[in-house]
């Protein structure tokens, strides 16, 4: 059966219709022209469509690149995450002047961002948009902005849908003095379904423009550590590589595993759960200060000792703790895998001399005792 609509796309219409005088008001229902779907109900004694959604089968592959170049509008965009599981890493450079940042993944609303020059940038303001550029711009104002025009992101391009009316509450407004970086907001997805999450980017200043980078979900890098975290920078020395956690990079310097300023860390491979407040060691030698899951700062406090292997001569360093071993000792030690901790495996070594804090640790004590290289019982022979 034919149907009619008054615009030049479903996308820009008021209704669909049965003839084309455009009187008779088609079944109320969902239509879609195969790239967005709208709902067709009663109004008054006529009809209308309600808002586009974009189709799930349409919406965009994750790993993309998505831009916007110098114009004001609300930006709204499906991402296709597959049923792959693991954390959506999304990355957003405004520049300097500011945009808002929402995402949207099953029943839930993300604004947490980490900026690789200021840390933690978040909405005070529960499941609303973080903004986040600089003061310089100062182009936000608490109010409500109306008539902005809301664009969907549809096979490749940018389609306006009609505008829309931006409530924007001060702790919304996130801005610095310089630009933030490319910030990053991580969201976890441990389950094969949903397997759509939405973007939303709110650019209420003139001439704005932004770029963002939309991964798919991949479990994280481990990252060997303390379970417990500790009050401060020295008493953390004591504690052992007994965990690990997962690390999200932010700062310019990071890799996966290589941890710096302003990184995420979680206790799960998806990104679910931020660890604890308080200092954890690193497999560099390093140790930092977690809070609201992002680091707020490193140090290398912590004391090692260089020993050597009673049987292949290799050498490794270990932190000191507690203990009170002095040069010559030997001593027993597993080996520590960054990602994934000590290795189980008990070997004996002599201490040769002491460490610099915060060289790379790659060994851990595993026994208070003085040992023997010749010990046939604790030793490997």
């Amino acid at each position: 059966m034919a149907q009619y609509i008054d615009g030049t796309t479903l996308t820009n219409s008021t209704a669909v219709w049965s003839n084309p005088q455009l009187t008779i008001c088609s079944p109320l229902g969902f239509y879609s022209d195969g790239t967005i779907v709208r709902e067709l109900v009663a109004f008054g004694s006529s009809c209308t469509l309600l808002p586009p959604q974009t189709c799930p089968s349409c919406a965009i592959d994750c790993d993309e690149l998505i831009s916007v170049a110098a114009t004001q509008g609300v930006y709204n965009l499906d991402l296709n995450l597959g049923s792959v599981t693991g954390a959506v890493v999304l990355k957003m450079f405004p520049g300097d002047i500011p945009d808002g940042m929402v995402v949207r993944y099953d029943s839930q609303s993300f604004n947490k961002l980490s900026s690789p020059n200021y840390g933690l940038l978040q909405s005070t303001v529960a499941g609303e948009a973080t903004y986040i550029g600089t003061t310089s711009a100062s182009c936000l104002t608490p109010q409500t902005y109306t008539n902005i025009d809301n664009f969907d992101y549809v096979n490749s391009t940018w389609v306006l849908n009609g505008t829309v009316n931006v409530p924007l509450q001060a702790g919304q407004i996130q801005v610095q003095a310089t630009a933030p970086g490319e910030s990053v907001i991580v969201i976890p997805k441990p389950n094969a379904t949903p397997s759509t999450l939405t973007i939303q980017v709110i650019g209420l200043c003139a001439n704005t423009g932004w770029n963002g980078a939309f991964t798919c979900p991949k479990g994280l890098t481990g990252v060997a550590s303390n379970l417990v975290p500790a009050a401060s920078s020295l008493d953390v020395c004591a504690l052992n590589y007994n965990t690990v956690m997962y690390h999200v990079p932010v700062n310019a310097l990071s890799t996966p595993g290589n941890v710096n300023l302003h990184d995420y860390l979680f206790t799960d491979v998806n990104g679910q759960t931020a660890v604890a407040d308080g200092w954890y060691l690193l497999p560099s030698g390093s140790d930092v200060e977690v809070t609201d899951g992002i680091v707020t700062a490193e140090t290398s406090a912590c004391n090692t000792w260089i020993i050597e292997d009673c049987l292949d001569q290799s050498q490794h360093t270990v932190l000191r703790g507690n203990n009170v071993f002095v040069s010559g000792d030997t001593i027993q030690y597993e080996t520590l895998i960054p990602t994934t901790g000590p290795d189980g495996i008990n070997r004996c070594g002599t201490i040769l001399s002491s460490g610099t804090a915060g060289q790379g640790v790659n060994a851990i004590i595993a026994s208070p005792l003085v040992r023997a290289c010749n010990d046939v019982v604790n030793c490997p022979q």
